[in-house]
């Protein structure tokens, strides 16, 4: 945190361009939909775009807008920084753990066949979703 103190900020950054898309993509270990007993571990995965990003001068800017040094156009694996919605919710137990690979893991209480939903977690835009996964889950 000291370091980041002292850094100089940059001089020339990115801010959402006024048309910026940003999109989801999830999948699980076994693809877009899995079969897994009570108490299993699935992995989920997702990728994000996002674009276009425009590069303008940081002194430009008001202090509370919002700016990146490096635009996320495609991030490979966001996963572990997502919110999960499950339909019908109360049975996901997620595995909030910092893995190395970011992605995420997940176990059911009971069975059934369960939606999970991805939402990012954006800081430039409001929050979007991704595709809807589903999951059997069998006793």
């Amino acid at each position: 945190m000291l370091l980041a103190a002292c850094a100089d900020e940059p001089s020339r950054v990115y801010v959402p361009a006024p048309s910026l898309t940003e999109s989801l993509r999830a999948w699980t270990e076994q693809g877009d939909s899995a079969t897994v007993r009570v108490g299993e571990t699935l992995v989920l995965h997702a990728e994000s775009f996002s674009g276009p990003w425009i590069e303008v001068d940081r002194d430009s800017l008001d202090a509370d807008a919002c700016w990146v040094v490096s635009p996320p156009v495609h991030e490979e694996e966001v996963a572990s920084s997502l919110r999960w919605h499950v339909d019908p919710s109360g049975v996901a137990l997620f595995d909030t753990a910092l893995r190395l690979d970011r992605s995420r893991e997940v176990r059911f209480t009971s069975p059934g066949v369960y939606a999970l939903t991805p939402e990012s977690s954006s800081w430039c835009a409001d929050p979007y979703t991704g595709n809807v996964l589903h999951v059997v889950v069998r006793p």
